[in-house]
């Protein structure tokens, strides 16, 4: 009988249209975002998470972002969705353990529409 090891994590986001566009660079952004990572239920991650990487999108400025305490999230702005590769590190000494990869869909929908989330079910 083998061990078997199993964390849900939920990766979430909030969207909301901004009252007016604001111009960044050469676009205007449409919508302020939050991405995050949190446990079900309002459960405690902290203890388990090294850290969380989050990779955006080449656009935005510092577009590798590592957070090592809770809350573990990115507020930016933006005008449209894009993947996001999240790297969640454990706070392990077994290697095959340490770093799980996800990618996430963020998506940028109408304020009366609720954000969205994706419960990740890790195994090893």
């Amino acid at each position: 009988m083998s061990d078997q090891i199993e964390i849900i994590l939920e990766i979430c986001h909030k969207a909301t249209v901004l009252d007016k566009p604001k111009k960044v660079n050469d676009t205007f952004h449409t919508h302020s975002w939050e991405v995050f990572v949190k446990g079900p239920n309002g459960s405690k991650i902290e203890h388990f998470i090294e850290k969380i990487v989050w990779h955006l999108h080449e656009s935005i400025p510092n577009p590798v972002r590592s957070i090592k305490e809770p809350p573990y999230k990115v507020e930016e702005t933006g005008y449209g969705g894009f993947e996001i590769k999240v790297e969640v590190y454990f706070r392990t000494t077994e290697k095959n353990l340490r770093k799980n990869v996800v990618h996430y869909d963020l998506t940028l929908q109408d304020i009366e529409k609720p954000g969205y989330a994706k419960e990740v079910t890790l195994k090893k």
